[in-house]
C-alpha cells in the first residue's frame, strides 16, 4: 500500500535534515583541516592549540607546557564537537597559542581557509549526495 502524502512529506523532511547536518558537518571539518594546512609550523604548538568547541569559545592552553617540544594536532576533540552538532548549532575553532593572532595577522591561514567557505559547502554538498546516491 502507498503511503499517504503527509508521510511522504515526513521522511522527505527527515532526509532533508539529515543532508543538511552531514553537510554542514562535512564543512565545519574541512574548513578545519584547510586552515590547519595553512599553518606555519615552527615547534607545532599553534596547531596543536587548535580545538572546536560547540556553541561557545574553546578553551585552551595559551602556552606550551614548559619544556615541551614536538607538538602535534589530535583532531579528535575537534571531530568529536563536530560530531555533536545539529542545525542551529555554532561551531567555533580557535587557536589558544598567544601568539596565534600575530601568525594570523601576517600569514592569514585562518582568514583564507574562512574565504573558501561556499567552495568547501559546496564541495561538501555535492560529497553527501554522491553518497545518499550510492
Amino acid at each position: 500500500m502507498a503511503k499517504a502524502f503527509s508521510d511522504q512529506v515526513t521522511d522527505w523532511v527527515r532526509k532533508s535534515d539529515q543532508r543538511m547536518t552531514a553537510v554542514f558537518r562535512q564543512s565545519a571539518q574541512d574548513v578545519i583541516e584547510e586552515a590547519q594546512s595553512r599553518v606555519n609550523v615552527d615547534t607545532g604548538f599553534l596547531r596543536s592549540s587548535g580545538d572546536a568547541a560547540l556553541n561557545k569559545l574553546p578553551v585552551v592552553p595559551t602556552e606550551p607546557p614548559e619544556g615541551a617540544s614536538g607538538f602535534t594536532w589530535d583532531a579528535d576533540s575537534a571531530l568529536l564537537v563536530i560530531a555533536q552538532a545539529q542545525l542551529g548549532d555554532t561551531i567555533f575553532f580557535g587557536y589558544g597559542a598567544n601568539y596565534a593572532g600575530f601568525v594570523e595577522e601576517r600569514f592569514g591561514f585562518l582568514r583564507l581557509a574562512a574565504q573558501n567557505w561556499p567552495q568547501i559547502v559546496n564541495k561538501a554538498a555535492r560529497t553527501i549526495e554522491q553518497r545518499v546516491r550510492r
